[in-house]
């Protein structure tokens, strides 16, 4: 069973919050302690969630666009195993149909890749985390974000950049299929974009 130790702190109702997950299946005393990877971090959430991300692909979008600030606030290890999650979050942000398939296939299809890439360079010493934003909107990670070893991170944040630039060129060609889907495509390959700062930095 997993526990969680809460690692970053700050004023109540506003901010990003880190927690350090410590997973068993260990005997007893081994990964028990608790831990602070990630040391304080509380940064107001990000404006493009707290402005209101629903389903649909404007709620796809607005999810992306604060991509970097969400997981920018976290050490550069964690940064390619979050901006995966978001990817994720934002595709299952999408409703249901034959009219968002191809943006959500997309999607799924980068995330998956960006969650391959971490856990091929997983950096064994640090532990696996959740990360939450708080405030009228909260957010919270999918699931676990894995921690890119340092040796490891320059090349996997390139490896990073070229799948997120491969996902926004199929966005791009699928919105010459539909002219009805032209925008919500070109909306949310623009939102990508996020993604792409965040790598760079």
């Amino acid at each position: 069973m997993s526990s969680e130790a809460r690692v970053a702190r700050g004023p109540v109702g506003t901010g990003l919050v880190a927690m350090a997950l410590l997973l068993g299946g260990g005997p007893a005393g081994a990964g028990d302690s608790m831990v602070d990877p990630v040391g304080p971090i509380f940064v107001p959430a990000p404006a493009a969630l707290s402005a209101g991300a629903g389903a649909g692909p404007g709620g796809a979008a607005a999810v992306l666009r604060g991509a970097a600030a969400f997981c920018g606030a976290l050490q550069p290890a964690y940064q390619v195993s979050c901006l995966g999650d978001r990817i994720a979050a934002a595709a299952a942000a999408l409703p249901r149909g034959p009219e968002t398939a191809e943006a959500r296939k997309a999607l799924e299809a980068a995330a998956a890749r960006l969650d391959r890439l971490a856990r091929e360079a997983r950096d064994p010493d640090m532990p696996q985390i959740t990360a939450r934003s708080t405030g009228p909107q909260p957010q919270r990670t999918q699931g676990p974000l894995v921690p890119v070893a340092p040796a490891r991170q320059a090349d996997i944040r390139a490896e990073a950049l070229e799948v997120v630039a491969e996902a926004q060129t199929v966005l791009l060609r699928s919105t010459s299929r539909s002219a009805e889907r032209q925008a919500q495509f070109v909306e949310i390959a623009q939102a990508l974009e996020s993604g792409k700062v965040l790598l760079r930095s």
